[in-house]
């Protein structure tokens, strides 16, 4: 089932960059994931939070993006207790510049309400698929088996799940404006474009 958003397209500037995140590239484009990073940061002035899909990917690109600027930038931690995702979360003020860079489907990605200027924008780093497993090879066989496409099922639904989530804290009221960038270039292709909200047609590509 899909639903229409509450808000209005012109409250979110949405834009794709088409780079690869696969495991094999992540090394490689690090520091131009970074810099697309950076120029969102440096475009759009206030608090933004980055999403990865792993923790080592996080690290990568968060030491990458501190060669580009002296912004504050705050990483998750691994274990977080409830204290410590509070006082995380306390650092976002409004009218601050924060960059906080946090991972995918974690405790940040859902469930986090920072209205208006306490958060500016958004940038989801991969199409968030997990790694495979034995229960989503079930889930896989099982879909396929009915004649669906499983893989879709058990990964791609899922991981597009985890970026929506993510996307979706930063406008949480009709007074609430900013960006969102996904950054890699299977979001361009024609299984992802269709799962995208339809407050999000309205993309940019950033070459």
């Amino acid at each position: 089932m899909q639903l229409p958003s509450p808000y209005d397209a012109s409250q979110v500037d949405v834009m794709i960059t088409p780079l690869s995140t696969r495991y094999k590239s992540r090394e490689k484009t690090a520091g131009e994931i970074a810099r697309r990073l950076h120029h969102q940061v440096d475009h759009y002035k206030g608090n933004h939070l980055f999403f990865f899909p792993s923790y080592h990917y996080m690290e990568m690109v968060y030491h990458e993006f501190k060669k580009y600027t002296d912004v504050d930038a705050v990483m998750q931690e691994r274990g977080m207790d409830e204290d410590r995702r509070e006082d995380f979360l306390a650092q976002f003020e409004i009218g601050g510049r924060l960059v906080g860079f946090a991972v995918l489907g974690g405790i940040f990605s859902e469930g986090v309400d920072l209205r208006g200027d306490k958060l500016n924008g958004v940038a989801v780093v991969g199409i968030g698929i997990a790694p495979r497993s034995y229960e989503k090879e079930l889930i896989k066989e099982y879909f396929n088996q009915k004649e669906r496409n499983g893989y879709d099922y058990a990964y791609v639904y899922p991981g597009m799940n985890k970026v929506l989530q993510a996307g979706g804290r930063l406008i949480r009221s009709e007074e609430d404006y900013g960006a969102i960038q996904l950054v890699d270039d299977r979001f361009l292709s024609t299984k992802y474009l269709q799962l995208l909200p339809n407050d999000w047609g309205s993309y940019r590509i950033l070459k």
